[in-house]
């Protein structure tokens, strides 16, 4: 059972996942670029899902951020952050980044 809380932004939201006053948030996809560099498998918390899971949707894309990496799907797409602080989405699961200055900041499956 997870507590239904609102933020006023994706930065507020990830102080509730530190504090532990939340298990997982949900954030708008514009939002990203602000929260990017506290995203990481060793940071503790990464992109586990981009929303809305139908790629023929009209709602606009968010990302669910918590703990733990999600399983692989086998067809997923691994985000990471390099050091300038862009972001990359690479097509599968992996396990490392693709180079070593990008750190891993989520994995999501596909919409489809």
């Amino acid at each position: 059972f997870l507590n239904e809380q609102a933020f006023e932004d994706a930065k507020a939201a990830l102080a509730a996942l530190v504090a532990g006053t939340a298990d997982c948030a949900l954030i708008h996809h514009s939002e990203l670029d602000d929260i990017a560099s506290d995203l990481g498998k060793n940071k503790g918390f990464v992109i586990i899902s981009r929303t809305p899971l139908l790629a023929l949707s009209e709602a606009e894309a968010g990302y669910i951020i918590a703990k733990t990496l999600p399983n692989p799907t086998g067809d997923d797409i691994t985000i990471s952050r390099d050091e300038a602080g862009q972001i990359h989405r690479n097509e599968g699961y992996l396990e490392a980044p693709l180079l070593p200055a990008h750190e891993i900041i989520g994995i999501y499956a596909k919409p489809f």
